[in-house]
Parts: C-alpha cells; sequence; structure tokens
C-alpha cells in the first residue's frame, strides 16, 4: 500500500522483452528513458505509476475491456491525469501523465482544451477508437509505437506542442482536418515534412486525410507506410493523403 491510499497498479514494461516478443524495435529506451524507469531484479522495467481498482491489482488503463470498472470512466479519468488533477501515489506532486501500453476501447475527447504542459505518454498504446473535438492542446504528447485500431479523427485541433507518432500504426479511417483551412495551404510547411522525412516509420492501413492542422512546434510522424503501396513517388503520396500543397 502507498500509506493510506490505494495501491499501485502492477503493470510493468520491460523493453528488453518487448523487443523479444514483437520482434520490433521498443519506444522506450533504457538510457533515454532512465528517468521513468526503475530496476528490478536487476533490469529497467517502466512501472504505471496510476492506482489499481478495486477488484484488481493494474490500473484502469491496463485492464482488458472487459475487467474495467463500470463506475469509473477511463476517459475522464485520463483528462484528470493529462490535467494535472491527480496527486501522485505516493504524495510527490502530481501524477505524471504516462498511459505506455494503455487500452482504450475509446478514447473520444469533446471539449475546449487539455493538458498542463507535461508529455503526454501513449507509446504503445491501443485505442479502439479516437476522435478528438478539442481547440487546444497545451501538452507535448508521444504516442509512438501506440496502435489506432478505428477510426482517428482530429478535427481543427491546435497542438501548442510537440506531436510525435513515430512507428504508430493507423489502421482504420484517419482524419486531422476542418473544411474552412488547408494546414499546407502555399506556407511550404508540407515541402518541410516530406524534405525532413518526419513522416517516416508511421503505418497508416486506411487513406489519412490532413488538412487544417495547426501545430506550433512539431508535427511528427516518423516512418510512414502506405500499406496499399508503399512506392508511391511524392506526386502520388500527395495526392493519396489528399494533402494541399
Amino acid at each position: 500500500m502507498q500509506g493510506d491510499g490505494p495501491e499501485r497498479c502492477s503493470h510493468t514494461l520491460d523493453p528488453e522483452r518487448w523487443e523479444r516478443e514483437h520482434d520490433e524495435p521498443c519506444q522506450i529506451d533504457p538510457k533515454d528513458d532512465a528517468d521513468i524507469l526503475e530496476t528490478g531484479d536487476g533490469r529497467q522495467v517502466w512501472r504505471c505509476p496510476h492506482a489499481a481498482t478495486k477488484a484488481h491489482d493494474k490500473c484502469v488503463f491496463h485492464l482488458q475491456p472487459d475487467e474495467k470498472p463500470e463506475d469509473t470512466d477511463s476517459v475522464e479519468e485520463f483528462l484528470a491525469i493529462v490535467d494535472g488533477e491527480r496527486d501522485a501515489l505516493d504524495g510527490d506532486g502530481q501524477r505524471p501523465p504516462q498511459f505506455i501500453g494503455s487500452i482504450f476501447e475509446g478514447l473520444d475527447i469533446n471539449r475546449e482544451r487539455f493538458g498542463d504542459g507535461k508529455t503526454i505518454d501513449l507509446r504503445h498504446a491501443r485505442v479502439g477508437r479516437m476522435v478528438w473535438r478539442v481547440n487546444i492542446i497545451d501538452a507535448p504528447i508521444n504516442a509512438s509505437g501506440a496502435v489506432i485500431e478505428g477510426i482517428c479523427e482530429c478535427g481543427d485541433v491546435t497542438f501548442q506542442s510537440d506531436v510525435l507518432f513515430k512507428s504508430a500504426h493507423f489502421e482504420y479511417k484517419t482524419s486531422f482536418a476542418d473544411p474552412t483551412y488547408s494546414f499546407a495551404s502555399r506556407s511550404g510547411k508540407l515541402v518541410t515534412l516530406f524534405d525532413e522525412q518526419k513522416y517516416q516509420g508511421t503505418i497508416f492501413n486506411g487513406v489519412p486525410y490532413f488538412s487544417a492542422l495547426s501545430s506550433t512546434n512539431k508535427l511528427i510522424f516518423r516512418a510512414l507506410s502506405l500499406i496499399m503501396n508503399p512506392t508511391l513517388t511524392r506526386q502520388d503520396l500527395t495526392r493519396r493523403l489528399r494533402l494541399n500543397m
């Protein structure tokens, strides 16, 4: 127990074990992420910082969908944490917004803004559906290695900080769009994105649509590959992605 408080979630992620099981690079690096890893049995692992539910030894974010308690809304709890409204279980500051390896049936958000400046860590998360009707996101987002299994729509969102989807998988329709403004319109931003290969490594199984996407910092989709044709020319890619030059 953490004093008289709730038990800590037992979920852990061992980067080395993850790579052996998945046969691809883990997005948690023992060197770069040493500050969020713990040492146990001579190995460095990430351990979930959130509270276990009463009936299980895991938090609402790491339970399977049929195990999640009916009286807890995982999206509302997610927002409370990313907005800095939850204390750390050890009482030392705020709960870090780390949701590595989390499972969301849906991560639908409809509000004016969220985030309090701390990186929202969704690396290797699995999300069934993600529809964000949000004007401003006040925090960096790292969703490297995340899998979005269903529809993904983020309309007219302004990202105030860096966004990273390195080696993420979008398995269905993906839209970052608003019909009134084109993100790339005559600004040269699109050319910069292609030239610097910031889309390299992200996988879209559907045809993604990006329009009216505003980012005051970096929007990075590293490792882009389109399942329908991995050898598209830049002209073909522009047409397939429906990006306005």
